[in-house]
């Protein structure tokens, strides 16, 4: 399998550092995670990008996605201006794509939620993926589109090939979907997954699951590994690490020595 990492927990990070550490442990993809900007690893500047992606072009490093923090729930023009401006970005640095959500980020199922229109929200990815049909536009598996049954209408609906998903193992399964199913409707749309663990809460109200270390958790990592291989899966298994923001996972280190170690054993002793 392909490992790549997310730099959520060390966007502090160089890009000399991030390629030390993808190559002590091996790693050969990165999930590069946009700043409070819009920059990337702090640049803007298009020269400045170009060099960067030599660098890690240098270094046999792919990078999966610019991982942005845009959210669709409609049709919503100033997110489409963002995004074009991260596109943008993102091709300088040599990225595939970026990475985008729609929905309501929803914890809990006592969380108020906002309205959202299906037909605006296909005619923003509509207008982002025609930017550059060579450049992929990746919904991540979440909130109200988590499931593969659910993004395979969408794929549908929006018909553009560079719309494609990445698969965060943790959010269909919290929505009662098996990784069969999932597989079955967007397999062949996956660029990449996220890698993680936990656990079903005990209060009702809890939607989403307690995050655990890798191996300590309920998801069944073993199986879709399995399936991965099975499928012959072409992408990346990617760690992201959500310390960030995740209260339950800032009790383990945060150092990427640590972070990868956990990473390495559990993707590779299957």
């Amino acid at each position: 399998m392909k490992l790549a990492f997310s730099t959520l927990p060390c966007m502090d990070y160089s890009d000399e550092k991030l390629i030390y550490y993808c190559k002590k442990y091996k790693i050969s993809g990165l999930e590069i995670r946009a700043g409070a900007d819009n920059s990337i690893l702090g640049v803007k500047e298009e020269k400045k990008l170009k060099s960067l992606s030599e660098q890690f072009a240098k270094a046999n490093i792919k990078i999966l996605c610019i991982a942005t923090s845009i959210c669709f729930k409609g049709y919503e023009p100033h997110k489409i201006k963002e995004a074009t401006e991260l596109i943008e970005r993102g091709k300088n640095i040599g990225a595939k794509g970026i990475r985008i959500f729609l929905g309501n980020f929803a914890r809990r199922f006592d969380t108020k939620l906002s309205d959202l229109d299906h037909d605006g929200i296909v005619q923003s990815l509509r207008e982002i993926c025609d930017i550059d049909e060579d450049f992929e536009i990746m919904v991540e598996t979440h909130n109200e589109y988590a499931t593969g049954r659910v993004l395979s209408g969408l794929k549908k609906d929006v018909n553009r090939k560079n719309l494609k998903f990445i698969w965060d193992i943790i959010h269909p399964i919290e929505d009662g979907e098996d990784i069969e199913t999932t597989w079955n409707y967007i397999g062949r749309d996956i660029t990449h997954l996220h890698i993680k663990d936990g656990i079903k809460r005990n209060d009702p109200l809890w939607h989403d699951y307690e995050y655990t270390l890798l191996g300590q958790g309920e998801l069944p990592i073993e199986s879709i590994l399995k399936l991965l291989r099975r499928e012959n899966f072409g992408g990346f298994l990617s760690l992201e690490w959500e310390s960030v923001w995740r209260e339950e996972l800032k009790q383990y280190p945060s150092d990427m020595d640590f972070l990868l170690i956990m990473f390495k054993t559990i993707s590779e002793g299957v």
